[in-house]
């Protein structure tokens, strides 16, 4: 599988994303809280993702930038922890990663986090599937 970030795989439907703060369920992992929802979506990927940096959290929009640039790319690496599980399934989930940590962090920090929480997503939606 190649390590692309798609247009298809951005969460951008209004709908889903009412139904995801309504019925999806959700957990903290710092510096990340994390809302996800197993549900049919429109393309052929298994996750829709969208990204979210608080402006209430980071007053700076240059930092805010580069850490919704650092979690894009962190994801856009290690996406395959969540796919292969979903693939299996044949189910899909849209996904929210939204920073709720400091504003001093580095990339390799972000990227660290995105892989445990990734990990942690998968083992929820396991639980929930048995």
């Amino acid at each position: 599988m190649r390590a692309t970030f798609r247009k298809e795989e951005r969460l951008c439907s209004k709908k889903l994303l009412d139904r995801l703060f309504s019925e999806g369920k959700s957990f903290n992992q710092f510096p990340f809280r994390i809302m996800y929802l197993t549900a049919p979506l429109d393309g052929p990927y298994p996750v829709q993702v969208t990204i979210a940096v608080p402006k209430r959290k980071i007053r700076n929009a240059v930092q805010r930038n580069q850490i919704k640039r650092w979690m894009r790319e962190a994801y856009r690496k290690n996406k395959d922890i969540v796919y292969s599980p979903l693939s299996e399934n044949g189910h899909q989930m849209a996904l929210m990663l939204i920073y709720i940590g400091s504003p001093r962090t580095n990339y390799t920090q972000v990227e660290d986090k995105i892989i445990v929480s990734l990990q942690r997503l998968i083992r929820e939606y396991e639980q929930g599937n048995q």
